[in-house]
Parts: C-alpha cells; sequence; structure tokens
C-alpha cells in the first residue's frame, strides 16, 4: 500500500529534525541582525519613518537605500560581503539544499579573509565553518554599527537645524 502525503511529509519533518545545520542559524539570525541595522539607518535618515515601514522593502532595496545615504562609504566591499550574504541566507531560507550552497559559504569567508587580511585576529579559527560565518556578520555588524552612528549624528544635525530655521 502506498504511504498517503501526511506519511510522507511527516518523514521529511522528521527527518528535517534530526540534525541541527548551525550554519543556518548563524545566517538566519545574523541576517536579522543586519536588517535591523539598515532599517535603523534608513529610518533615522528620513524625517517620517513610519512612512518609509509601510514601505515594506526587501533587503536588497534596504542594501541600495542605505549604500545611497552613506556619505564616504557607498564603495566599501563590506556592501558585496552584506549582499553575498543576503543571497546565502535566501539560500537557506528558501531550498532545503542546494547544490552551490557550500560554494556560497566559500565566497563569504574568502571575502572576508580579503577583508581583514593581515588584521586577522589569532583567535580567529576561520578554518571553522560556523565561526567564520559568525565572523562574516561580526564584521558587517561593526561597519554597520559605524554607519548607524553617522546617521545619529547626522540626526542631531537637521534636528538642531530645524530648531534654528524653524523657531
Amino acid at each position: 500500500m502506498a504511504k498517503s502525503k501526511l506519511e510522507i511529509n511527516q518523514k521529511k519533518l522528521s527527518l528535517l529534525f534530526e540534525e541541527i545545520d548551525e550554519s543556518s542559524i548563524i545566517v538566519i539570525k545574523g541576517h536579522l541582525l543586519i536588517e535591523e541595522s539598515l532599517n535603523k539607518i534608513i529610518e533615522t535618515f528620513v524625517h517620517h519613518s513610519e512612512i518609509i515601514q509601510k514601505a515594506r522593502f526587501s533587503f536588497s532595496q534596504k542594501i541600495v537605500i542605505a549604500k545611497s545615504m552613506s556619505l564616504s562609504q557607498s564603495n566599501n566591499s563590506i556592501w558585496t560581503i552584506i549582499e553575498k550574504l543576503n543571497t546565502l541566507r535566501n539560500d537557506f531560507a528558501h531550498r532545503l539544499s542546494s547544490s552551490t550552497r557550500q560554494d556560497k559559504i566559500e565566497k563569504l569567508i574568502e571575502l572576508l579573509k580579503t577583508e581583514i587580511g593581515d588584521k586577522e585576529d589569532g583567535n580567529i579559527d576561520l578554518t571553522d565553518q560556523n565561526t567564520a560565518l559568525g565572523s562574516v556578520i561580526g564584521l558587517c555588524l561593526g561597519f554597520l554599527s559605524s554607519f548607524e552612528e553617522e546617521t545619529d549624528r547626522f540626526r542631531l544635525l537637521i534636528n538642531h537645524m530645524d530648531k534654528v530655521v524653524n523657531k
């Protein structure tokens, strides 16, 4: 007798949770933190964040918007890392398995190595995939944190100008 679709799907679900994929957790949760930072940057930069929130921009669109707001870092190579991380996150989020996933992970780690170059801390084991992915997330968040500070200073300046001009 043939298995029902329910039995087949239950078996797939059981197999899916037999092993926890730490890389997927790191990438998906790290992606959320990066998106949160992009949201803060965009919302701080605009005058009416409640309006921009309604637009429901995709992650890729948020990257483009944030890059366009940057005074001096719009061509920084970390934007490419953020874009590649988004591609990897989409792979994890939309496919149970992928023939290109490992290549995407290795490309991200290579970009990290290129970015940190000789600045590499001897305490970071980039041969461990999950540690390297965590370092990619950390690098991106560090970059975006400085950008958040830049937008905070911009907002303070705009608020001051508004008070002076519109007494």
